[in-house]
């Protein structure tokens, strides 16, 4: 119960964040984006400065702009097609996870997961003539009945 409290709580930070007025979350993933710049370029010198304190040479290669082209080139040699699909679905859901917070909220968030879960579940099945383990389809069907139920609306009390 402690750990799923835990889990839960920096997406209530994150969603009060995002529906705050006057709060620009532009400006917010600027400021993270820069200090991570800061931190990586600072984790790189120090990289550096323990080559050369060891006495290694520097990869004078990174110091022009063709070499650091050509090391930019290298580290993206080998993606295929299926990796670029990766790549492109990994950063929609950077995109659309706030977009959830920011037009929802946290518990459409969590039921997000399963619902994807459940999904690929049924769609692998079909399409591989194959039944889940008795034990996934239980979780199945709670997480639909869960979301049934959370979706469902109390009928009104009488006065």
């Amino acid at each position: 119960l402690f750990s799923s409290f835990i889990s839960a709580l920096p997406n209530v930070a994150y969603e009060k964040v995002l529906k705050t007025e006057g709060e620009n979350q532009w400006v917010n993933n600027v400021q993270v984006t820069a200090w991570i710049i800061v931190w990586i370029a600072l984790s790189s010198l120090l990289q550096l400065g323990a080559s050369l304190w060891r006495g290694m040479p520097v990869p004078t290669q990174l110091l022009s702009p063709s070499g650091l082209a050509s090391s930019l080139t290298a580290s993206f040699s080998g993606f295929t097609p299926a990796v670029w699909g990766v790549v492109l679905l990994k950063a929609l859901n950077g995109l659309l996870i706030p977009a959830t917070f920011k037009y929802a909220d946290n518990i459409l968030y969590a039921y997000a997961k399963p619902s994807s879960i459940v999904a690929t579940t049924l769609m692998s099945s079909v399409l591989l003539m194959a039944l889940p383990a008795p034990s996934l389809m239980l979780g199945v069907a709670l997480v639909v009945a869960s979301i049934a139920l959370y979706s469902s609306k109390p009928k009104p009390k009488a006065a």
